[in-house]
């Protein structure tokens, strides 16, 4: 009957989504479009912030930047925060709570006229993006079938990148056509964007997993257990953190590094760097979803071993090119194109497990404070990357891809003691 209506069967379309790599959807339509909505506006605003602001404020580049910092900065200790409220009132509201502070942030952008404002409206902002990520790896395991956790993470990565990649279009389209004043359009735009993905979380009623859209009813005892204390003294979730923040760092490079070594330090062409983003984007997007379920049949810590191991050789290649300055440009071309594939495998490997772990990891009783560790190795990482990777560059251009090489290849064993106690496995 199901051929009449021109459907394909029950059967046919699970093997279509299988092949895909896609988990099971039913039931998670408002999470779907929640992260779909935020993302596209962070991709609206984030590529072109530093140009809004030379516009808007009329201060010099190294005044925004140095603004720009110092917002950043004081948002850090907010995962911390994210952690408590969570512990108390769950992911699903501290993630809608991010998301309304995210638009108030974007909000005082539109009428930033001094340093001091940029800074504070850019701590609003960060304190809402750390508020998000703190909670919302933990709104997974209700929206999934068990068992299809790491699916998940890698379907909410390849739409994330989807979003982003559309939203960075927009704005490029919004430039080109109307200059730097459309900017200030896009902006109240994406403050819209925020308050539309917040509305979707707090409505989005979840069918899997515990029903409630906060802690559980019996819960309220566990959380006063949990503390800082007991997180402190988890050395395996620790270790997990102190994996995270070296693949934090690797994924670094693009934003920081890629551009300045291609066309400064290599002296290749500049439509080089813009091209590798491109195809790390795409990539990710397209291909996340297949991989994933592919590696999914394996365990955690063997894919973030594989993982590292495949980044390590990527930045091996990436530092290939200085051991002959002025070879072909063709090659050159050729040897980053090689370097930006391997390091695209290695995020799609890496992070669905990573994000997986820093779940299944953490006890119920401090389920937030294990969540804001997990969160800092992100907001660490971001903040001393461009400091550490271009200090590294400037002093010899092979020296960061040596570090992350290093890095890498330290975290493959470091990996084992995050497999299941009872079954460990050999790493490949």
């Amino acid at each position: 009957m199901s051929t009449l209506t021109g459907r394909p069967p029950a059967g046919r379309r699970r093997g279509l989504r299988a092949r895909a790599g896609l988990p099971v959807l039913t039931g998670a339509g408002r999470f779907v479009a929640a992260h779909a909505v935020d993302s596209l506006g962070t991709g609206l605003v984030f590529a072109f912030t530093v140009v809004y602001l030379t516009h808007a404020t009329h201060l010099s580049l190294a005044a925004i930047g140095a603004a720009l910092t110092l917002g950043n900065l004081l948002a850090l200790p907010v995962p911390a925060l994210g952690g408590l409220l969570m512990d108390r009132f769950g992911p699903k509201a501290v993630v809608a709570i991010a998301n309304l502070v995210s638009a108030a942030g974007f909000a005082v952008f539109l009428v930033v006229g001094s340093a001091w404002q940029i800074s504070l409206a850019y701590l609003i902002v960060q304190a809402g993006i750390n508020l998000y990520w703190t909670a919302a790896r933990n709104l997974v395991p209700l929206a999934c079938v068990p068992g299809e956790e790491r699916l998940w993470f890698g379907f909410i990565s390849s739409l994330r990148n989807v979003g982003i990649g559309a939203g960075a279009a927009v704005s490029a389209i919004a430039l080109g056509v109307f200059g730097p004043d459309g900017l200030h359009l896009l902006i109240a735009v994406n403050v819209g964007t925020f308050l539309g993905a917040a509305l979707l979380f707090l409505t989005w009623k979840p069918t899997r997993g515990p029903a409630a859209p906060g802690p559980p009813e019996d819960s309220a005892e566990p959380a006063r257990r949990g503390s800082w204390s007991a997180l402190l003294r988890d050395g395996r979730y620790l270790l997990l953190v102190a994996a995270n923040l070296a693949f934090v760092l690797a994924q670094m490079v693009p934003p920081v590094l890629l551009a300045v070594y291609v066309t400064d330090t290599l002296r290749a062409g500049a439509w080089i760097p813009g091209t590798l983003l491109v195809v790390n984007t795409a990539a990710v997007a397209v291909l996340t979803s297949v991989i994933t379920r592919r590696s999914a049949r394996h365990h955690s810590h063997r894919v973030i071993a594989g993982g590292f191991l495949v980044g390590a050789g990527s930045f091996a290649v990436f530092a290939a090119p200085l051991a002959w300055q002025g070879g072909p440009g063709w090659a050159v071309a050729t040897l980053l194109m090689a370097a930006m594939l391997l390091f695209t495998l290695s995020e799609i490997l890496c992070s669905p497990a990573l994000n997986e772990l820093s779940v299944s990891l953490a006890p119920a009783e401090a389920n937030g404070r294990h969540q804001a560790a997990f969160q800092l190795s992100w907001s660490i990482g971001g903040a001393v990357a461009p400091v550490v990777l271009t200090a590294l560059l400037s002093q010899q251009p092979v020296l960061p891809w040596l570090l992350l090489a290093s890095l890498s290849v330290l975290a493959v064993p470091a990996t084992r003691a995050l497999a299941p106690p009872d079954r460990e496995e050999p790493l490949p």
